[in-house]
């Protein structure tokens, strides 16, 4: 009774605490005497709880009788006092609560509570704990209440003190990251200890976890081994996750962990996700999260149903020969081979199978090793891509011969073909007779003509004829087209529609672009154009120009290509765009030489033009006079056209030089170059041609780059510059509103005498915006983007521009490699404010305009 009256005493005496509070901790005392039957576990508790403030007194108190009112205890009630009263204000509060959880959980194992209570009053675990006094004492998931529950679990003093200085905030593991990033790996680490008894899985992560300095990678890592180890229950997987994660960059490493928690997530079976982990740890960076991904994908759809697959398809993936080929390949070359040989590994479930694929593929073999790394990496994504879809490795083969008989660009263009023929049928025999199409001569030479650059749509586009068709006279004959039409017949042209061509017998009256254009037309107008025959197609445009003029108003003259675009559109729009036609204009014509380095604007005598031509071809007796003209000349059509034109007439027509120099004596050029021209030779033509340049405002040469300004919408032709606001593609707020808002300039660029590029300006007060620069993939070189920036900025100074802003919000290739070509100038990008008010389209942003901006007024 006098300790009772000395306790009394004492909380009669505490100050700062009110009456209330006081009589509270009497009650919980009362209830710790009578529940324990003992006045120690009373007093020990009341020496702990009256250490803290008010508020953490009655809180740790009342667990301290949650204590005793479930073990009936006095040593237990009095070593959880023991345990809590070493540690601060708020870490002693969540220690006490979840002492007091626990408790719950073991009624009737008293001797298991004073353990766990032991445990968590050692140096070491009141160090760590310290560390986490912020969390909330309720929160599940904390730090405390998960290292409490594997003392509870494990009553292992040493392990328990393990595992403390593992999550210790000046640990090795967790010392480099900011604290709530530590706060959240040592929850992960936590949870996986809880099945791990002998840490070995939870040291494992912890290496693997603080490789990574980033905090944001450490976190995912470790949250993605707890999700591994929450649903296998199982530490091989945990361990086997964590080696594979740790070899990896961060991104690689977070993939990885994702994967391989969904994996753990949709099966709970530890061995496949070991299995997955181990198979995907074989792979390099390059390839590891994609073949991680590929693998969660098959598990997820085929694990309720087939397990032993989902088990033989790791390991088959796991074999050295499939693992060291896609080793070879990088980026997506990587994936997309690993995608080929695991959807032919998922039919064939057979690893002798997939190992004959693998050699197949690789760089190294038959097929591949006569290519460059970064085509064999396109060629191999295709071909494992056929033996994924056909299932048959004969495919396969007969598609890498083929492939095997082009060079470079051509084979990634045959690949492609025969993947999409593979992709859409499904079916070996088509691609075997796709192949077979695409192996014949006839073909191969065709094909084997055009430069790299073009050649891959052309081999693409023949593939679909095939796949369309599976007919080799209509793919001759599209090869006879091209050869007719040009490279760019697949850009002008879908497969669908040469098809048709073909069934029409209209390819038969095609012998130049002109007659192409004719026949087009005529199929755009869906009969309402006449019908083209051997008989008119020469006039063709003649014999349409009165219907025109009748049914649409054209006055002017319209070109071949015009015409087809005009009749591609809806006929009831046809009228507009006549009408805009009739209306329009060129004017600001400048002429730049790409031939130059500098790219810049051609100044020449036109009157001496005539002669220079030539005698670059039959040469002078004049040294300076022959030089001049073979400079001159070299510019305008190259230097190759101009040696071309001088071999053959040496060759050929020699005999003509003496009539030649007589016309010229008597300064006759004009009979001269007649002469020149009647010899039919394309090679001297090419060259001659150009004399023409004084009776015409244009001059065409392969070196020479016309830059006029038009605002005919039959000017832009979408199919060559690759712009869908241009017809035929005629998007909302595209040429149409371009050519009748007066603020656009359209900028039409030709070399040759064909439009292969264009510019879309916008003027607005002071401000000179070039929206875009679009063109076919022929427009990106250096040399003509050099003359393009020059001529815009001409051009924004002619308007009276203040500046010329050059949007970087593009989308088309065109546009972002002119973009990345214009920052070597040393321009700085800006944002400017523009209003923009217009319906036709623009791809800078109305909020405020970035781009490459060059001030005019200094």
């Amino acid at each position: 009774m006098k300790t009772t009256k000395s306790l009394d005493e004492i909380l009669e005496n505490v100050k700062g605490f009110r009456l209330q509070a006081i009589h509270n901790i009497k009650s919980a005392l009362n209830n710790i005497a009578r529940k324990t039957g003992e006045q120690e576990a009373k007093i020990a508790v009341a020496k702990t709880g009256l250490k803290y403030s008010e508020e953490e007194a009655i809180k740790i108190v009342n667990n301290l009788s949650n204590i005793a009112h479930k073990t009936r205890d006095s040593k237990a009630t009095i070593a959880a006092a023991t345990a809590i009263e070493k540690y601060g204000e708020k870490t002693a509060r969540n220690v006490a609560y979840w002492l007091s959880y626990f408790a719950y959980s073991s009624i009737g194992n008293t001797k298991h509570i004073i353990e766990m209570a032991n445990i968590m009053s050692l140096d070491e675990i009141v160090k760590t704990l310290e560390g986490y006094d912020e969390e909330s004492e309720r929160y599940y998931e904390s730090v405390i209440h998960r290292l409490i529950r594997y003392a509870y679990v494990t009553r292992d003093a040493k392990a328990t003190s393990e595992l403390a200085k593992i999550i210790s905030l000046n640990g090795d593991t967790l010392k480099r990251y900011n604290k709530e990033t530590a706060v959240r790996i040592a929850r992960g680490l936590l949870a996986i200890a809880y099945w791990d008894r002998g840490l070995e899985a939870t040291k494992a992560a912890a290496k693997a976890i603080k490789i990574y300095s980033g905090e944001e990678t450490a976190e995912s890592i470790a949250s993605h081994l707890a999700e591994i180890a929450d649903a296998t229950c199982n530490l091989e997987a945990t361990k086997a996750a964590a080696k594979a994660i740790g070899k990896y960059d961060k991104e690689t490493a977070r993939d990885v962990a994702s994967w391989l928690s969904n994996i753990a997530y949709n099966t709970a079976d530890p061995k496949i996700t070991t299995v997955a982990a181990e198979t995907i740890g074989k792979y390099n960076k390059e390839t590891a999260g994609y073949i991680a991904g590929r693998l969660s994908d098959f598990i997820h759809l085929h694990y309720a149903s087939d397990n032993f697959s989902i088990i033989k398809l790791a390991d088959i993936m796991s074999l050295s020969d499939i693992v060291e080929t896609v080793g070879k390949y990088e980026g997506e070359a990587g994936e997309n081979v690993i995608f080929g040989l695991l959807e032919w590994a998922e039919k064939a479930r057979d690893a002798k199978a997939t190992s004959e694929l693998a050699k197949i593929i690789s760089p190294d073999g038959n097929t591949l090793k006569r290519y460059n790394k970064e085509t064999a990496g396109k060629i191999s994504s295709e071909l494992s891509a056929i033996a994924g879809r056909t299932g048959n490795l004969e495919a396969t083969k007969a598609a890498a011969k083929v492939i095997g008989s082009y060079k470079e660009k051509a084979a990634e263009g045959v690949a492609r073909g025969l993947r999409d023929v593979a992709f859409y049928t499904k079916d070996a025999k088509a691609v075997i007779k796709a192949a077979n199409i695409m192996s014949l001569d006839k073909i191969v030479n065709i094909v084997g003509r055009y430069e790299r650059e073009s050649v891959s749509s052309i081999t693409k586009g023949l593939a679909h004829i095939i796949y369309l068709t599976m007919d080799k006279e209509v793919v001759i004959a599209a090869c006879d087209l091209v050869n007719k039409v040009g490279s760019n017949l697949f850009d002008i042209l879908d497969s669908n529609e040469i098809v048709k061509l073909h069934n029409k017998r209209l390819d038969k009256l095609i012998e130049t672009k002109g007659d192409f254009n004719s026949v087009e037309a005529y199929l755009k107008s869906n009969g309402e154009l006449p019908l083209p025959t051997r008989y008119n197609i020469k006039s063709y445009n003649n014999k349409v120009a009165d219907y025109l003029s009748k049914e649409y108003g054209i006055k002017r003259e319209i070109k071949d290509n015009q015409l087809f675009m005009l009749f591609s559109v809806e006929k009831e729009e046809r009228k507009l765009f006549a009408e805009l036609m009739n209306n329009s204009y060129e004017k600001n014509r400048k002429t730049y030489s790409i031939g130059l380095e500098t790219g810049e604007e051609l100044k020449i005598d036109r009157n001496m033009l005539p002669y220079f031509s030539l005698i670059s071809v039959i040469g002078s007796r004049n040294i300076s006079n022959e030089k001049e003209a073979l400079s001159t000349m070299a510019e305008i059509v190259g230097e190759k056209a101009v040696n071309r034109a001088r071999n053959a007439f040496n060759s050929h027509y020699k005999n003509l030089r003496n009539k030649i120099i007589a016309y010229v004596n008597n300064k006759d050029i004009n009979e001269a170059l007649k002469l020149l021209k009647d010899t039919g030779d394309e090679a001297i033509k090419d060259v001659i041609s150009t004399s023409e340049y004084r009776n015409l405002s244009e001059l065409n040469g392969k070196n020479v780059l016309e830059a006029v300004e038009s605002n005919n919408p039959l000017d832009y032709d979408s199919r060559v510059q690759i712009a869908c606001v241009y017809l035929p593609s005629n998007n909302k707020g595209g040429v149409v509103d371009y050519c009748k808002d007066k603020r656009f300039k359209l900028i039409r660029y030709d070399v040759n005498g064909n439009a292969i590029g264009s510019a879309i300006c916008y003027i607005e007060n002071d401000n000179f915006l070039v929206d875009s620069v679009e063109g076919h993939r022929t427009f990106r070189k250096k040399k003509i983007f050099d003359a393009v920036y020059k001529d815009l900025i001409n051009r924004a100074k002619e308007y009276g521009a203040r500046r010329i802003i050059f949007s970087t919000n593009v989308y088309n290739d065109t546009p972002n490699q002119f973009i990345e070509h214009i920052k070597g100038y040393g321009l700085k990008s800006k944002r400017i404010k523009m209003t923009l008010d217009t319906e036709g389209y623009l791809e800078a942003y109305k909020e405020g305009t970035q781009g490459y901006i060059l001030d005019f007024s200094g």
